[in-house]
């Protein structure tokens, strides 16, 4: 069986256990906190690893970070300085430069993943 290397999971051979008292709490982040935060180092594996996680399908995960990759390359700003604007502009150049032919819900998915909040 082939597995595409974007997709592959690595899982830690070990974790090492805190005691309670040792822990540090840290406040709850929004999905989207995450998914933008796993982009400030362009970090694709977490955000594959986030998406995987949450169920999407192998090919929805290959889409969505080659497409955020291309976003990323596109806008060429720092991932936090990203902007409505931004997806505008890369959804306009991807329908009149390179005749767009992928997934429908494309807006959605780059607003979704770089919400601000």
């Amino acid at each position: 069986m082939h597995l595409d290397p974007v997709l592959k999971i690595n899982i830690p051979t070990h974790a090492i256990a805190k005691h309670p008292e040792q822990s540090e709490e840290t406040p709850k982040q929004s999905q989207n906190e995450r998914l933008v935060q796993t982009f400030s180092a362009h970090d694709f594996d977490d955000f594959r690893r986030e998406l995987v996680s949450r169920k999407y399908s192998y090919k929805t995960v290959k889409s969505y970070v080659y497409y955020n990759k291309d976003f990323l390359t596109f806008a060429n700003k720092q991932p936090s300085k990203i902007n409505d604007n931004d997806i505008k502009d890369y959804l306009l150049y991807l329908a009149e430069e390179r005749e767009y032919n992928g997934p429908q819900n494309l807006d959605s998915v780059l607003s979704y993943t770089w919400e601000q909040n």
